[in-house]
C-alpha cells in the first residue's frame, strides 16, 4: 500500500470519528465515509507479441470520505448533492512502455495511486436503492520499473519513473441502503494515467464497497 493511501486513510478515520461525534442520535450527518474493493481493475496498455503483457491490476481500491451539502428533484424523484475526496490505487500490471520521448519502448511493471475531487449526484431509484453518479478532478501518480531486455522479467534493472497526471475523473454506480447508515456499493469509474514518457492512457475500476452515513 503506498504512503499517501496509508496517511488518507488515517485522515479519514479522523473525519470519521470527529464528523460522528458532532451527530445528533436521531439526524443524520451531512458526512460519510466508504470504502471500495476491485473487483476487476483493467488499463488500456499497449501490447506487443512476445513480450509480457498483463492489463488486469491485482489488488486495487478506493477509500473516500464525503459531504451531502444540498438535494432537489431530478425526473420526479429525490436527488441529494455531495463532495467526495478519495485516494485510490491501482495494482501492478505488466506491458511495454515508452521509455524516452524520441519513441524508445521497454517492457515495464506499472502501478498507479493517487487523489480525487468529486461532485457525486445520488437519484433515488426506490426507498433504498440509489443511482450514482461521480464527476471530478484527479492526480494519478505512476510508479514505473523498466526492465532491461525483452525477454527479461528484471523488472528495475533498466531503471525506474514516475510521471503524475492530471485529468477528468467519472463514473456510475449503484448504492443499496441496508439501514439508514449502512449502504453497500457497486461501481465502475474511469481515471486518466501517464504510465510513459507519451503514453496517456485510462484505467477503468468495477469496485465493491461499503459505504457509512454519520
Amino acid at each position: 500500500m503506498s504512503p499517501i493511501f496509508k496517511s488518507l486513510c488515517g485522515a479519514l478515520i479522523g473525519v470519521a470519528l470527529a464528523a460522528g461525534s458532532c451527530a445528533g442520535a436521531e439526524e443524520l450527518s451531512p458526512y460519510y465515509v466508504g470504502a471500495d474493493l476491485g473487483i476487476h481493475t483493467k488499463y488500456k496498455l499497449e501490447c506487443w507479441n512476445g513480450t509480457g503483457c498483463d492489463d488486469i491490476a491485482g489488488r486495487s481500491g478506493r477509500l473516500y470520505g464525503g459531504y451531502t451539502f444540498g438535494s432537489n428533484v431530478v425526473f420526479g424523484k429525490d436527488n441529494s448533492n455531495s463532495v467526495e475526496l478519495s485516494t485510490f490505487e491501482f495494482g501492478n500490471v505488466r506491458s511495454v512502455v515508452q521509455s524516452s520521448p524520441d519513441g524508445g519502448h521497454l517492457p515495464a511493471k506499472s502501478k498507479v495511486y493517487g487523489l480525487a475531487l468529486d461532485y457525486a449526484s445520488r437519484l433515488k431509484l426506490s426507498d433504498r436503492l440509489s443511482l450514482v453518479s461521480r464527476a471530478g478532478l484527479s492526480m494519478a501518480r505512476s510508479s514505473v520499473q523498466y526492465a532491461d531486455a525483452f525477454t527479461l522479467n528484471n523488472y528495475g534493472a533498466a531503471g525506474s519513473v514516475r510521471h503524475n497526471r492530471f485529468g477528468l475523473t467519472y463514473g456510475l454506480g449503484l448504492s443499496y441502503a441496508v439501514d439508514k447508515n449502512w449502504s453497500v456499493n457497486v461501481d465502475w469509474r474511469r481515471t486518466p494515467v501517464k504510465l510513459g514518457a507519451n503514453d496517456k492512457t485510462h484505467v477503468d475500476m468495477v469496485s465493491f464497497g461499503v459505504g457509512y452515513n454519520f
